[in-house]
């Protein structure tokens, strides 16, 4: 039984758009990387630690109720991240891109 089918939800980006979300993928990465097939989950979403460290950066600051750095550079390691991101996604559905787009 392939364990990805149970994990399967079917993208909304990529039903109405035809191009892969930056996040397509990323249950499967996460699934992956927690039972330690590290280049699977690569394979699945390459921009998975990316994600990672978004979410831990923003979760953390909540927890702490105030920056982990300064307000600016805070603000400007946010800003970054998100770009890098919003890049992926773009660069992800070009035809040069070498890694495959999750099924």
């Amino acid at each position: 039984m392939n364990p990805y089918l149970a994990l399967a939800h079917p993208c909304l980006f990529r039903q109405v758009s035809g191009y892969a979300c930056p996040g397509c993928g990323f249950t499967r990465a996460t699934y992956s990387f927690v039972t330690g097939d590290w280049g699977r989950s690569a394979s699945m979403n390459a921009a998975f630690p990316l994600f990672s460290f978004l979410w831990l950066w923003c979760v953390l600051m909540l927890m702490r109720r105030q920056p982990l750095l300064s307000h600016r550079l805070d603000e400007a390691v946010t800003d970054v991240l998100i770009a890098a991101i919003l890049v992926f996604g773009v660069v992800r559905n070009l035809a040069i891109w070498a890694w495959p787009l999750p099924a």
